[in-house]
């Protein structure tokens, strides 16, 4: 059986002078070895990407929120 495809969110951070569209370790572990779906990163672009044609391609979300609680 092929693993679920999960979107996991992304938060923007700055480092080094590069711009990283990143989660955190635990979020990935936690869907990989806890719930054993393969963890896909979507960027945070808002509403550049086409959400209707990603949310046609995976078969669920994980929302993480960010530090900054936006």
């Amino acid at each position: 059986m092929q693993q679920p495809l999960v979107a996991i969110s992304t938060d923007v951070r700055q480092f080094d002078n590069y711009t990283w569209h990143a989660a955190p370790q635990q979020y990935l572990e936690a869907a990989l070895s806890g719930a054993g779906v393969f963890p896909v990163l979507v960027p945070s672009f808002g509403d550049r990407l086409d959400f209707d044609e990603l949310l046609s391609s995976v078969d669920g979300v994980m929302i993480t929120g960010s530090k900054s609680n936006v």
